[in-house]
């Protein structure tokens, strides 16, 4: 895990977030639960413009521009920047940063609660 403020923005590649969203369709296709509001995913359902799949093969170049740039940006040049390698990484920087607010504010919200 990096913690930056500048310097060059990475980003996963588009194979690599195909490689995460392909098998989660395929999965939820095969098992039908409920994903969102009683709606489920179908194999059908795949060539609409707002699926998941379709968002990231239309729309990665351009968002990860969009990112970059505003990451880059000078009025953000006093953000931190966490890069997380894995699930499990992003999970521990979560649960240390719930830990730092609970050491500032005493508390959490309540919405935070839910959360876990």
């Amino acid at each position: 895990m990096g913690l930056s403020g500048s310097g060059k923005t990475t980003f996963a590649s588009r194979h690599v977030v195909l490689r995460q969203v392909l098998p989660r369709s395929v999965r939820r296709a095969l098992d039908r639960k409920p994903v969102l509001n009683g709606n489920y995913e179908t194999f059908a359902r795949w060539h609409l413009p707002g699926h998941p799949i379709q968002l990231v093969l239309r729309h990665y170049h351009r968002k990860k521009q969009q990112f970059a740039d505003a990451l880059g940006a000078p009025e953000h040049a006093h953000l931190k920047v966490v890069r997380c390698s894995s699930w499990w990484m992003a999970d521990q920087v979560l649960d240390h940063l719930v830990e730092q607010n609970k050491k500032l504010r005493g508390s959490l919200p309540t919405w935070v609660d839910s959360l876990s």
